[in-house]
């Protein structure tokens, strides 16, 4: 049997407006839209028959996840291997201040992400491999059953990128989850299959402005 695995990538932050990267930090939390793009979410997850909502542990997902329980009834499971990546000496850094000093890497983190990562932080295969360790413990544990996951924006790439045979030097796809984004994931004897591309029509009542990718959090600016 399956494992169907619904993927919720965090409301937006306050380092998100502000372009500043998240990373592990504590110290992002949702702003008053990302508030709302989570209600919406738990509005479109309401009639799923789930068995399961884990979490990531950092502020921002734990927000989100919080009306997602109260719709679902049932209990937030945090879990630090849906953690985003760290950015080590990045992370709370605006993102235009890390591309002035460290040009050449911010160029390479676009480019070339499987090679590099941010300064004293994560590699992309060490944070895909964290996300992926989860999955098939979790996708064994409830073998036919909905899992309800709430994560980040680049963890959730690396998972995306797995689903969909792609490289890590692939990660920053035509198609990243925005805020508030859904993705449906299938886990079927250790394959995975992404089955749709990344969903916003949730989000629809909030307007265009609903719809915000929260960059800093994953690729920096283009240093061109």
């Amino acid at each position: 049997m399956s494992t169907l695995l619904v993927v919720i990538r965090h409301g937006e932050s306050n380092y998100n407006r502000e372009r500043r990267w998240q990373g592990q930090s504590q110290d992002a939390i949702l702003n008053e839209l990302g508030w709302r793009q989570a209600a919406c979410v738990a509005e479109a997850v309401r009639d799923l028959r789930a068995a399961a909502l884990f979490s990531s542990d950092l502020s921002r997902a734990i927000q989100t996840a919080v009306p997602v329980a109260h719709a679902v009834n049932l209990p937030i499971y945090p879990e630090a291997r849906l953690r985003e990546i760290s950015a080590g000496s990045w992370t709370d850094r605006p993102s235009d201040e890390v591309t002035l000093e460290e040009p050449e890497r911010v160029r390479a983190w676009n480019d070339k992400p499987a090679s590099t990562s941010p300064t004293d932080g994560e590699t992309l295969a060490q944070a895909q491999e964290r996300i992926l360790s989860f999955v098939r413990e979790r996708a064994a544990q409830y073998d036919g059953q909905t899992v309800l996951v709430g994560t980040h924006g680049a963890i959730l790439q690396t998972l995306m990128a797995a689903a969909q045979g792609l490289s890590l030097d692939d990660l920053w796809l035509d198609t990243p989850a925005a805020n508030g984004a859904i993705v449906h994931i299938e886990y079927d004897n250790g394959r995975l299959r992404q089955l749709a591309p990344p969903s916003i029509a949730h989000l629809a009542p909030l307007g265009a402005e609903g719809i915000t990718l929260g960059s800093a959090g994953g690729p920096g600016p283009k240093v061109v």
